[in-house]
């Protein structure tokens, strides 16, 4: 697969966003640096990034995400790769709006697998997109804050830039 690539300064820091032909395929965590953003790209699984790829709409939007703005993202995500079942709580998690959370047992009943929390989670901490795709708008019962691929500190930076309370 050919994937194109790019890091760029938004107001919440520095993001590394790769594409493939299908949409974007994974966007890192803020970063305080440049460097670090390319760093967490290189350490991913891209071997095959080929060259920067201006990203336009896509910057605009993260802008005005870490600004405080309600945004619908015009991304295409490319969600290959994944399982049905990641897919189908992907594209739950994908819909949750901002400032508003749910919990993982909110998202097993949501796809007909009530029993699937664990299995949520588990799909949520393979996401490859956060924040557009807003993994850290799920916490676990009682609005604790459950777990986050990008650390706590990071889970708890996202929800207080969109006012979700919490408990620890």
């Amino acid at each position: 697969m050919n994937y194109r690539y790019a890091v760029f300064e938004t107001k919440g820091g520095w993001l590394g966003a790769v594409f493939s032909l299908d949409g974007l395929y994974s966007l890192t965590l803020p970063c305080a640096t440049e460097l670090q953003a390319t760093e967490q790209l290189a350490l991913d699984r891209y071997s095959k990034i080929v060259h920067v790829w201006q990203m336009g709409i896509l910057k605009e939007d993260l802008d005005r995400y870490f600004a405080g703005e309600v945004v619908n993202f015009h991304t295409l995500i490319d969600w290959s790769g994944y399982t049905d079942f990641q897919r189908q709580v992907l594209h739950y998690t994908a819909a949750i709006p901002f400032g508003q959370a749910v919990s993982y047992g909110d998202v097993a009943k949501a796809i007909q697998n009530p029993k699937a929390c664990r299995a949520v989670g588990q799909a949520l901490h393979i996401n490859r997109t956060p924040i557009i795709v807003p993994c850290h708008r799920v916490l676990a019962s009682g609005k604790k804050i459950g777990g986050f691929g990008g650390g706590l500190e990071e889970k708890r930076r996202l929800l207080a830039l969109e006012k979700i309370e919490f408990t620890e």
